[in-house]
């Protein structure tokens, strides 16, 4: 087993955090900490426990559990906002969350609408539960960025890792298909966006400098 891997995110050489199978890798640099890729799920296989999911929009304790989870964001989102709900399942719940606060809300998921908008300059992106899937986060960052303008906001809700916990006992790691692990200090170093806010636990919001 290496015991060095490039970050997905920043690139930088990045230590052996926690070795088994899988292994788990620590950047020093970004302070992220990723799955080491060769122990990652083949694409079927990942869509496959992605099916198993219960995302329904008709289900009330999930359309729920989106607005709970919009919570950082629902303040500063105005009438004439458009917006994109990145990774957002097989179903358009944050469209009926967003119904009547905003203009429109498109929806973005490798798998269940796998059509990324063309030349389009959201005002707010949505990310629920989708960041910790991303096999190369920094793309999916120059993609935001691409896609936004300076002032745009970015809601992404992930369980953060709290260092005092231990990693090897945590239910987040325990899913296959979560293969990155962000703390809070990970979203307040980045390069084109700025923390507005954070409830410390599960949820930030960033906006594009």
């Amino acid at each position: 087993m290496a015991t060095m891997r490039n970050c997905p995110f920043c690139k930088k050489l990045s230590n052996v955090f926690e070795e088994g199978s899988p292994s788990y890798y620590h950047c020093s640099a970004c302070d992220l900490y990723f799955q080491d890729p060769k122990d990652t799920l083949s694409n079927p296989e990942e869509k496959d426990r992605y099916s198993l999911h219960t995302n329904d929009p008709e289900d009330p304790n999930y359309i729920n559990y989106l607005k709970n989870s919009c919570s950082l964001l629902l303040p500063y989102l105005k009438n004439n906002m458009h917006g994109l709900d990145y990774g957002s399942g097989p179903g358009p719940g944050m469209q009926q969350v967003l119904n009547g606060i905003v203009e429109d809300i498109q929806n973005y998921d490798p798998y269940f609408a796998p059509e990324l908008p063309i030349n389009s300059s959201f005002d707010f992106i949505t990310c629920i539960e989708a960041i910790e899937h991303f096999n190369l986060p920094y793309r999916e960052f120059e993609r935001w960025e691409a896609m936004t303008k300076p002032g745009s906001l970015l809601l992404i809700r992930t369980e953060f890792y709290q260092k005092q916990d231990r990693f090897e006992s945590w239910y987040y790691s325990k899913d296959p298909t979560h293969i990155c692990f962000f703390t809070e200090s990970f979203f307040k170093n980045l390069k084109h966006w700025e923390l507005l806010e954070s409830n410390g636990k599960n949820q930030v919001l960033l906006q594009r400098n």
